[in-house]
């Protein structure tokens, strides 16, 4: 809980920030990004990559490691960040592009710009290969 705590904090000084940075003088309904925080879950797939989402201007290259699954990609978060290259730790066991695994997590999707799609974020709290 401490840390889906620690998450929703991290999201909020975010959002709050990027706002006020990126969208001063604009009207209410305009200000980006916009996230909302869907719930916990617990969701079994396919580590995979996914392109960055488009959060500057212009936007940056690169891929985040996401969760694929049936019902669409979660890019992945642990430990406040987005996971970067092709492998990640978690209490000592490696993870690789490919795994399959079963992520227990707070579930978010964030839009960047209006006319922006919608990007599901997925915070690590427990995962397990299977």
């Amino acid at each position: 809980m401490k840390a889906n705590r620690i998450f929703l904090i991290v999201i909020s000084v975010f959002t709050m920030v990027c706002s006020a940075v990126s969208c001063k003088g604009q009207p209410e309904e305009e200000q980006y990004p916009v996230t909302t925080i869907i719930g916990e879950r617990t969701l079994a797939g396919t580590i995979g990559a996914t392109p960055m989402p488009p959060s500057s201007d212009p936007p940056l290259p690169g891929m985040f490691l996401c969760l694929e699954t049936d019902s669409g990609d979660y890019i992945l978060i642990h430990g406040g960040h987005s996971i970067v290259g092709d492998t990640f730790t978690v209490a000592d066991v490696e993870y690789f592009e490919d795994d399959e695994v079963e992520i227990t997590g707070t579930v978010s999707e964030t839009q960047y710009s209006a006319s922006g799609k919608k990007y599901t974020f997925l915070e690590i709290a427990t995962i397990k290969k299977l």
